[in-house]
């Protein structure tokens, strides 16, 4: 995205900080005399796709949540 765009979505809701960053390509190193880069990029990292709900968590016992680790989920 642009960094219009990433600075709208920060501005939006400052957590969105967590997950966008600038993405710095060689183009822009040679191209932009400040080397500042021309797009950001969203970094999940390694987050889980879903958090379980608590009661959920306690109510399917070892083997289920072995099963939702399995999946992507996680308390």
């Amino acid at each position: 995205m642009s960094p219009e765009e990433a600075e709208e979505h920060i501005a939006r809701n400052p957590i969105n900080k967590r997950v966008l960053y600038p993405y710095l390509n060689g183009e822009d190193l040679n191209s932009r005399p400040d080397q500042s880069p021309s797009r950001w990029v969203i970094n999940f990292h390694d987050w889980p796709l879903r958090r379980a709900e608590p009661s959920e968590w306690k109510t399917v016992g070892d083997s289920g949540r072995k099963e939702l680790i399995k999946n992507g989920v996680v308390e």
